[in-house]
């Protein structure tokens, strides 16, 4: 077992073998919500709920036996006016007596923009992987099951994974990220960051930052967990600089910024809300 000298062993296995707990109170919690599915979208919930269905990280059960059943709704992802967009369950629906309310979770120090530019030297190289849905690799306990319900098409299931909208999520997760990130440290690279669902690492060689990689591939496989993506960022200061998030380019011209003054700087990405903040610009294919 990778983590077995992990300090927090422990949780570990019980979040593997149980299902995540955490402090819950469902008295007098038992309400029902209402869908709020703006018009034209709902076969985004479609989508959703029949993938659920199908992978099975949802189950119907009777609706008697739901002691609440939460509203579930559209919201716009990544600022991209509706063209791409999220589907949340609303936990908070009720302030008095929802989920969340109800749901007691310690203080977590979370890593921020701040811990990820205090290993940024010039001439070093960065990897980031993202995971993919990674809230839903974690399951529920069963003891909590009734509680986690939402009504579609007449139909009530309830979450056997954790989704979108849940106040415990990051807590929770964290503790995985966390027992990963420690395994890195573990294994001689300092440099690397836990953000949640994702990996950051800065490693002084491009050697270095490839063995991460496969390091960070590795336990993901272990874990059964799918990667959206990874992005190597391996260019050093220059007169063009090739990123996709406007993060990196902030941190490129703070460090770099005395060599690039008189240079023509060109930005290439993908990224809506990266294009939106600089202005106007040239989009690549």
């Amino acid at each position: 077992m990778i983590f077995r000298n992990d300090p927090n062993v422990d949780a570990l296995v019980r979040l593997v073998a149980q299902g995540a707990g955490w402090q819950f109170d469902p008295e007098g919690v038992n309400m029902s919500g209402e869908n709020y599915v703006k018009a034209g979208f709902e076969h985004k919930v479609d989508e959703l709920h029949e993938e659920e269905l199908r992978h099975r990280r949802v189950v119907p059960i009777p609706s008697h036996l739901a002691g609440a059943v939460h509203g579930v709704g559209v919201v716009d992802k990544d600022h991209s006016n509706f063209e791409k967009v999220r589907v949340v369950h609303n936990y908070s629906e009720n302030e008095d007596w929802s989920v969340n309310s109800a749901t007691d979770i310690p203080k977590h120090k979370w890593q921020s923009a701040a811990d990820a530019m205090a290993h940024l030297w010039p001439r070093y190289f960065m990897i980031k992987v993202d995971i993919k849905s990674a809230y839903q690799h974690l399951t529920i306990a069963l003891r909590y099951l009734w509680y986690h319900t939402y009504r579609w098409r007449d139909e009530v299931v309830a979450d056997l994974r954790f989704p979108f909208g849940h106040r415990a999520v990051p807590g929770k997760f964290h503790e995985v990220t966390g027992a990963l990130e420690r395994f890195l440290k573990g294994q001689g690279f300092s440099a690397s960051v836990g953000f949640l669902d994702d990996f950051w690492v800065c490693c002084e060689s491009e050697t270095l930052a490839l063995e991460a990689l496969e390091q960070i591939q590795a336990i993901r496989v272990f874990l059964g967990l799918e990667e959206a993506f990874y992005r190597p960022f391996r260019d050093r200061a220059s007169s063009q600089i090739v990123y996709l998030e406007l993060f990196s380019v902030f941190l490129a011209l703070k460090l770099w910024g005395e060599f690039l003054r008189g240079l023509t700087v060109v930005l290439i990405t993908d990224d809506t809300p990266t294009r939106g903040d600089v202005g106007k610009v040239e989009v690549y294919p």
